[in-house]
Formats: structure tokens, sequence, C-alpha cells
């Protein structure tokens, strides 16, 4: 069981919430996918969908140069 913070940019409102079971896997899995990303040189954007939607917008963003250059070795994805 773990808390975590639900953060409304729009209201600016925090809501804690607790975890368990699958919802604990999802959110680590989040954390994972944002680190691999990042590891890339992508960066994320996360923002709340404009009213009456709800759910969440995602912007992933590299920039060309690196999108495009192939891996030279697979060590570039390892953390130092």
């Amino acid at each position: 069981m773990r808390t975590y913070y639900d953060i409304d940019l729009a209201d600016r409102t925090i809501t804690p919430r607790t975890l368990t079971g699958e919802a604990v896997i999802k959110a680590g899995r989040y954390l994972i996918a944002k680190t691999l990303l990042e590891r890339t040189g992508a960066t994320l954007a996360l923002a709340n969908r404009a009213r009456p939607e709800t759910g969440a917008v995602v912007r992933v963003r590299w920039n060309r140069v690196d999108f495009e250059r192939p891996p030279s070795r697979p060590e570039e994805f390892i953390a130092p």
C-alpha cells in the first residue's frame, strides 16, 4: 500500500490517494517509462485535459537530432 497525490493544475488542489495491488504496479510502470524516455533525451510535459473532459495530456518530445541518431552502443541507454 502506498500513498500518492493527485495534483489538479486547473483547480490547484492536491488530493491524497492510497494505492494497492495493480494500481501500485501501474504507478511503477509510469516511473520506469518516464525514466527510460528521459535517458534517450526526451522531455515530458504532463497536464490535465480541459474541462469538461477528464484525464491527462502527455507530450513527449525529442530534439530531431537525438531522435534520428541511431545508438552507437547499447550502453548509451544505461545510466552511469
